[in-house]
């Protein structure tokens, strides 16, 4: 599994307190997939890898255990069920975008609180806030940026999709050197 239990009930909980998150349970390829998501990250686990804890935080949540088919919007006590059919198609259609794809990895920089991950290849320098990066357990392992704009990490299990931000050109500049040096992954 690729999803940190701990970063994942630090960010539910983050959420549940602001906006909220939506919870949906899939029948993706024979197994229910239960998919957790923001604005800003979504989780989707098989529901047999789904921790205990955070199984036990979204009964919580919602005051019940989600069946296959359902959706519901979270948030402070409220609960509100979802258009199930909406939900999913507009996770999939934002997240089976692929026509940019790069690999990237961690480099061992800070900008103004964000941690900041390059392209293996093009250089190509993005910002991740510390709080999203903490869903995934990413060491050692392959991460994508998609459009230029989400993580990407994914196994058989599970896959984690954190937005993140693109390093304005005068960034960029600044950190132009990046570019010159080789940083070893994770």
């Amino acid at each position: 599994m690729v999803v940190d239990e701990k970063g994942l009930l630090k960010a539910m909980k983050a959420a549940y307190k602001t906006a909220g998150y939506k919870v949906a349970v899939d029948l993706e390829n024979g197994c229910d997939k239960v998919i957790l998501s923001t604005d800003m990250w979504t989780v989707v686990i098989d529901r047999e890898e789904l921790p205990c804890k955070v199984l036990g935080m979204i009964a919580e949540h919602l005051r019940e255990i989600p069946e296959p088919g359902t959706a519901f919007h979270v948030k402070n006590h409220e609960t509100q069920a979802e258009m199930f059919n909406i939900v999913v198609d507009a996770l999939q259609h934002d997240f089976t975008q692929t026509e940019k794809v790069a690999l990237v990895r961690k480099i061992n920089l800070t900008w103004g609180g964000y941690s900041l991950w390059q392209g293996a290849n093009d250089k190509q320098v993005v910002k991740v806030s510390p709080d999203f990066e903490d869903l995934m357990l990413w060491s050692g392992k392959v991460v994508q940026l998609i459009e230029g704009n989400m993580l990407m990490i994914g196994d058989s299990t599970s896959r984690a999709y954190i937005c993140c931000t693109t390093a304005s050109a005068t960034e960029q500049e600044l950190l132009a050197h990046l570019s010159k040096v080789e940083w070893p992954y994770g």
